[in-house]
């Protein structure tokens, strides 16, 4: 969980400001919603309503096509049901992601084949299908099928949760290992700053605070190793020791790299 929070932190980028349509969540269209399937666990970053220039130097430049695939994908989502994972990309045609993907594989021991109207990418043995259905690509695992249907109810309880202006959103059914019984969690942003909120319900008293305080140390940890400096100021938790909340507001500029000289 936590380095999908970092992720999405560090890797927010996208385009101009678009006004949201109404759909029946924030940020995932209904045509992802109503085939979600028994999932868990969803993550979706609305790529077309984050500002790309304001972390072009945390986004990698080698192979250059992917900041024109970030500069093209509209919704990325992220799926977990069981040991079963899934993802959609919108907005992106076949021919640009196969052949950014074909030059990126490489740098993980990946193969690339194509299958049919779709792709296969093989990384540790794992295997990855690509097919198409309009503009929207659907990732599943190895040979199992595309999920369909509604999520279940408290999923979509969950995902109701998240304001309407939000940028990203995350929602769990829970992580029994942690002793979390849900989380719901959404991006925010202005020209200046990123608000990340997290709410957070234990299973047992006082497991929900030192989880989100864990996120805490683990975003400090992985801002410091490069090279930014982070102000404790930036995180506050409140809450009740079942139920808490974290609103971490972080300056854009503070998360620019040092120049090197």
């Amino acid at each position: 969980m936590r380095p999908v929070l970092f992720a999405l932190v560090f890797a927010a980028c996208g385009k101009s400001h678009v006004e949201p349509t109404q759909t029946r969540v924030a940020v995932l269209p209904d045509s992802i919603t109503g085939e979600l399937g028994t999932v868990g666990f969803v993550m979706a970053v609305d790529l077309h309503r984050l500002d790309l220039g304001a972390m072009t130097a945390m986004i990698p430049d080698d192979p250059p096509c992917i900041h024109e695939v970030l500069r093209n994908a509209g919704i990325a989502v992220l799926t977990q049901g069981g040991d079963s994972w899934q993802g959609y990309v919108t907005g992106l045609a076949r021919p640009l992601l196969r052949d950014c993907i074909g030059k990126f594989a490489p740098m993980f021991a990946g193969t690339v084949t194509d299958r049919g109207s779709g792709f296969e990418l093989v990384v540790d043995d794992t295997p990855a299908m690509f097919t198409w259905h309009g503009d929207t690509a659907t990732i599943t695992k190895g040979s199992n099928a595309p999920h369909a249907g509604d999520p279940p109810a408290v999923i979509l309880d969950l995902l109701s949760r998240v304001p309407r202006d939000a940028k990203s959103s995350i929602v769990s059914s829970g992580f029994p290992e942690y002793k979390i019984k849900s989380v719901v969690a959404w991006l925010e942003t202005t020209p200046t700053t990123w608000t990340f909120t997290v709410h957070a319900e234990g299973s047992t008293q006082d497991a929900a605070k030192p989880w989100l305080e864990s996120i805490v140390r683990g975003f400090s940890n992985a801002a410091a190793a490069k090279g930014v400096a982070i102000d404790p100021g930036w995180f506050v938790i409140t809450g009740t020791p079942t139920a808490t909340k974290l609103v971490a507001t972080i300056p854009i500029a503070a998360l620019q790299p040092p120049a090197t000289k």
